[in-house]
């Protein structure tokens, strides 16, 4: 059958064909994940757009090595969405606002409360040996004793297969040096090394840092953005 159509100047043009949408599309899981938060998020298009950018990053083959997916400097005054928006974003890749790790940053203002992060070095108590294969822990359940093991990137996404997962670090401007460091190592280089010598991957994540800072105080984080 021909795809030409008389014109009503008697001329032969295509014809025009509808298309459905195909989630496996990156085009159209960016425009589902568009219109998604064109339903959860009224106004603030900043959150929004970076939302949706940091989702279309994560979906890209085009990404950069030795980076993470995405990193997201959401500053702001309490109650515009800042952490309300990468919950959306976690509930749109994952189905579950909660699949995403959170690190609130007021909570780790001493050198040893940081160490829980990274887990405890040999020979110290809570130290979890990688090489012990009765210690570890059960895939889907959080590995208790260290926050940031690659185990718990993993399993922070709730059972969803989409290789994408999100760190929401709150309230920046809260960081003790130690913690600086951290996150430092984490956006330049997508990497941290653990107190049992192990390191985590941060390739495929997506982080989203919240607070109430001026701009001028971002130059001690890398001044980091996408």
């Amino acid at each position: 059958m021909s795809t030409q159509r008389k014109t009503n100047r008697g001329t032969s043009s295509p014809e025009r064909k509808r298309v459905a949408l195909n989630i496996n599309e990156p085009s159209d899981r960016q425009r589902l994940v568009e219109e998604f938060f064109e339903q959860k998020l009224v106004g603030q298009p900043g959150l929004r757009n970076a939302a949706v950018r940091a989702y279309a990053r994560g979906i890209s083959v085009l990404k950069r090595k030795g980076r993470p997916i995405y990193v997201v400097f959401a500053l702001g005054k309490r109650g515009t969405g800042k952490t309300f928006t990468p919950s959306k974003l976690a509930e749109f890749i994952h189905g579950d606002e909660t699949a995403l790790i959170k690190i609130k940053c007021g909570a780790y203002k001493e050198p040893h409360r940081v160490a829980q992060l990274l887990g405890a070095p040999p020979s110290y108590v809570g130290y979890k040996d990688p090489d012990d294969t009765k210690s570890q822990t059960p895939a889907g359940k959080m590995d208790k004793s260290a926050k940031l093991t690659r185990h718990n990137i993993v399993a922070s996404r709730k059972g969803s297969d989409v290789p994408i997962s999100l760190i929401v670090v709150d309230e920046v401007e809260k960081a003790i040096e130690e913690l600086e460091d951290v996150l430092l190592s984490i956006m330049w280089e997508a990497e941290v090394d653990l107190g049992n010598n192990e390191t985590t991957d941060f390739s495929d994540c997506i982080i989203w840092l919240t607070g109430n800072v001026a701009a001028d105080q971002l130059e001690k984080l890398g001044k980091v953005i996408g």
